[in-house]
């Protein structure tokens, strides 16, 4: 495994966070981590083919070691934001794909036939915030965003390139200091 990553910041957000995903063991949540980089991994060979997926699809340390470490499935504000379970982020992920990327249906924001959606990039579906808005984590080592965490309102870097997307932090540590500034800021309304 890899090294131990510290995720102080989490310590606090959690404060404000309940969990919607059975915890499991550290041994659990690799296992399923696993599962869900393998599942991703295959859907994503079977479009751009098994060698260029081996090459792109990485998903940053950072995040991987958090999933490991402490597990996804968590909300906070009323259920209107939420760190999604790893099942979620292997669904989301995969629903989103299908239907931007394998259905085509990225047109329909206006980028045109001879666009190749190859060019958008690998993301995980990471976080929601409100009804709108999906956070995504680039997973794609040769895109100019790779690491990055990125909010999309009513869009996802998959419907035409992360030129829609507003990037909320430049790793996935620094996403969960975004996190936690707005939690505080909500806390203080």
């Amino acid at each position: 495994m890899s090294p131990t990553y510290r995720f102080p910041v989490w310590d606090h957000l959690a404060r404000f966070a309940r969990r919607t995903a059975p915890e499991g063991t550290p041994e659990e949540r690799l296992a399923a981590w696993l599962q869900c980089e393998t599942s991703l991994r295959e859907l994503f060979s079977s479009h751009i083919g098994e060698q260029s997926a081996q090459e792109r699809f990485v998903v940053p340390s950072d995040y991987v070691n958090f999933m490991i470490q402490i597990g996804g499935g968590w909300e906070w504000n009323d259920e209107w934001e939420e760190l999604l379970s790893l099942v979620d982020v292997a669904e989301s992920t995969a629903w989103d794909y299908r239907m931007w990327i394998i259905q085509g249906q990225y047109r329909w924001w206006g980028v045109g036939r001879e666009t190749n959606p190859q060019d958008f990039g690998l993301w995980l579906n990471i976080g929601r915030y409100g009804d709108k808005h999906e956070q995504s984590l680039c997973c794609d080592r040769q895109h100019p965003l790779f690491g990055c965490v990125t909010d999309c309102h009513d869009t996802h870097p998959w419907c035409g390139g992360a030129t829609l997307a507003d990037v909320i932090g430049v790793s996935f540590s620094e996403y969960l200091e975004f996190l936690t500034s707005r939690v505080e800021r909500t806390a203080l309304i």
